[in-house]
């Protein structure tokens, strides 16, 4: 890989060689630096050009940046990270394709990147195959110029929002119909530092989830989701706020995930009175401490649940008569002395976030039975932070599986020793006993440890697995894919043998072993991790450390954490996101594709192992490329290693 500086406020052609310091033309492969300028990737603006697939990965660190797409496609090896204070200003008149990783913002600095869409002839204006992260109090803006501009967030795909960041997708002022579907998740987390928010304008829909995540104990509305339009699809809360506005339908489910969550509902277009249709969405696991705020409705004067219908009705006037005001499902199991209405208007806030309407009222309840009755929560993110940033973690609060649907088995204690082989349908299984061996069927398993020792392995459905206290084993199964996360005890968590899997090391030591089929996603979790990897997997270093990762055959993706980190590199290729810790790669001789080093710095150490000699080491040195990027080192097996950042002293190279 080379690194290529754009010209200060160079205005010109991306593929031109003449905007680039080193006068060097920019290729797939290739990094690309930009502090300031203006880049054009269709020759120029308005004309038909593409910067096609081809693993670009781009850091736009500076101020008053701005790209002229015609459109973009990045393979999942490509990386666009945006930060050190913006704005990037990205055009793009046809589409931009992510299948790699778009990050706006750094665990040092802010970004700030603003998607201004002109959809020419394209009914997609972003699809996202991959991962987009938002952090360190960054924004993301994606707005629709002209035509039709809709967002997709592909199924498998990620998109995080974090550490006080924001995101929004307008409607656009001269676009219609457009729409944003998420098949994927889109965290909105609060939990690594500060509340973060999101703002829906178009219409919502999609088979994936929403999830509002915030920081234990703090107000519910310091970490929202905010859909202005019609919404459809499944929603999840736990210590945030959910805001649905204006009158538009609401369908799918809502699902409260602990005892701080809030759900706002408006009504009428600027809050006041107006009339009312039923909530479409059914609410799950509503329970003492969460809050429904109907914002913006007429006085109630009575109210009535049906255990029958699973619903709550509000009446204008008292013993249940009247005009139905409002009408909510609430599935569980409750009474009406189990809710409590209380009146507020427009001087009132209700878990930190501020009253619209005239008349507005605040449903709560004094039930603790139906927290199970919430499905079970989505995986956490695969996104990953920037290097040294926190690193994303299972969401707080609930319990991790739920009875699934009544065509479905639940096993709720195993006893010491026993031994549970899954049929055909979906089996959900909590361990209790001291030990207990769990082996998964045809169909889905989801399997929650308790306090002892567990080994639990997936069978042909998809998996999901949950370490507990004790010394777990964790394995995923064949062709489908497999969730995995570590509990509080040492855990190893190894991927299936097809399908590719997604895995969460716990508060304890955590080994993580890739599938033999699919790519893997390995987050680190906050104990000692080791990732051993193949087949294109992506690691994310956990905050404490040490981490150690074994980087096999194929190419690894690594965002290393805030802890120290050794690589070890025989055999693939790792591209490396240097953390914040004291860092040693060690690349073993015929490592074959070697290694791209990002953010590499003073006190880390490249080790040469395998049969590398002194000598090796020496003739590399002389004959190494240095610059403003770093160093690259050509080996005479042919390995390679270009390291960016600081240059490679003398004293930081060595044989072991």
């Amino acid at each position: 890989m080379t690194t290529h500086t754009w010209k200060s406020n160079a205005n010109g052609f991306v593929l031109d060689s003449t905007d680039y310091t080193d006068g060097q033309a920019f290729v797939a492969g290739d990094m690309l630096v930009v502090h300031s300028g203006v880049l054009n990737a269709a020759g120029s603006k308005g004309q038909v050009g593409t910067l096609a697939s081809g693993s670009y990965v781009f850091d736009v660190s500076g101020v008053n940046a701005t790209f002229y797409l015609t459109s973009i496609d990045l393979d999942a090896a490509s990386v666009l990270q945006e930060s050190g204070g913006g704005p990037l200003v990205m055009s793009v008149t046809d589409q931009f394709i992510n299948d790699g990783l778009l990050d706006v913002g750094m665990s040092s600095a802010a970004g700030s990147l603003t998607m201004r869409l002109y959809a020419d002839g394209q009914t997609v204006g972003v699809v996202n195959n991959g991962r987009i992260v938002v952090q360190s109090g960054s924004n993301l803006a994606i707005e629709p110029e002209l035509g039709t501009a809709n967002v997709l967030n592909s199924a498998g795909a990620t998109i995080t929002v974090q550490d006080g960041s924001s995101a929004e997708w307008s409607s656009g002022l001269f676009t219609s119909n457009n729409t944003f579907r998420n098949d994927g998740l889109l965290l909105v987390s609060g939990m690594s530092g500060g509340g973060s928010a999101i703002e829906v304008s178009t219409t919502y829909s999609g088979t994936g989830t929403v999830l509002v995540s915030g920081a234990a104990g703090a107000l519910a509305s310091n970490t929202f989701a905010q859909f202005d339009g019609a919404a459809t699809g499944t929603f999840g809360v736990t210590s945030g706020e959910l805001k649905f506005g204006y009158g538009h339908a609401i369908q799918g489910a809502i699902n409260f995930y602990d005892n701080n969550g809030l759900l706002v509902v408006q009504d009428g277009a600027d809050g006041s009175t107006a009339s009312f249709a039923p909530l479409g969405a059914t609410i799950n696991g509503f329970q003492a401490g969460d809050q429904i705020l109907l914002d913006g409705y007429a006085k109630t004067k009575s109210y009535n649940y049906d255990q029958a219908s699973h619903t709550l009705k509000l009446y204008s006037d008292a013993g249940d008569q009247g005009s139905v005001l409002a009408q909510l499902t609430l599935a569980g199991s409750y009474t009406t002395g189990d809710f409590t209405l209380t009146p507020v208007d427009v001087s009132n806030t209700v878990a930190g976030a501020s009253v619209i309407g005239l008349y507005s009222v605040v449903i709560s309840t004094t039930s603790t039975r139906n927290a199970e009755t919430a499905p079970a929560l989505p995986p956490p993110s695969p996104q990953p932070p920037a290097p040294g940033s926190p690193q994303p973690s299972p969401p707080a609060g609930g319990s991790p599986g739920t009875p699934p649907p009544a065509s479905a088995s639940v096993i709720n204690s195993i006893a010491a020793g026993d031994v549970v082989t899954a049929g055909a349908g979906n089996v959900t299984v909590y361990a209790s006993g001291s030990s207990a061996t769990v082996n998964g069927g045809s169909g889905n398993l989801t399997f929650v440890a308790g306090s002892g020792s567990y080994s639990a392995g997936g069978g042909a459905g998809t998996d999901i697995l949950y370490g507990g206290a004790g010394a777990d084993m964790l394995t995923g199964g064949g062709s489908a894919n497999s969730i995995i996360v570590a509990g509080s005890g040492n855990t190893s968590l190894v991927g299936g043998a097809g399908g590719a899997a997604l895995m969460f090391g716990g508060t304890a030591a955590s080994t993580f072993t890739g599938s033999t089929g699919g790519a893997d996603t390995l987050i680190g979790g906050a104990g000692a991790n080791v990732f051993n990897t193949s087949n294109g997997d992506v690691v994310f270093g956990g905050p404490i450390g040490p981490n150690v990762v074994n980087a096999g055959q194929g190419s690894t993706l690594l965002v290393e954490g805030t802890g120290a980190t050794r690589v070890n590199v025989a055999g693939g290729s790792v591209t490396a996101f240097a953390g914040t810790g004291t860092d040693t790669y060690a690349i073993a001789k015929g490592a074959g594709g070697g290694a791209s080093i990002i953010g590499f710095k003073a006190g880390d150490h490249l080790t040469l192992t395998g049969g590398f000699t002194a000598a090796d080491a020496s003739a590399a040195l002389r004959s190494a490329s240095t610059g403003s990027f770093g160093t690259a080192l050509r080996f005479a097996d042919g390995t390679q290693v270009t390291l960016f950042g600081a240059s490679l002293g003398v004293s930081q190279i060595g044989v072991g």
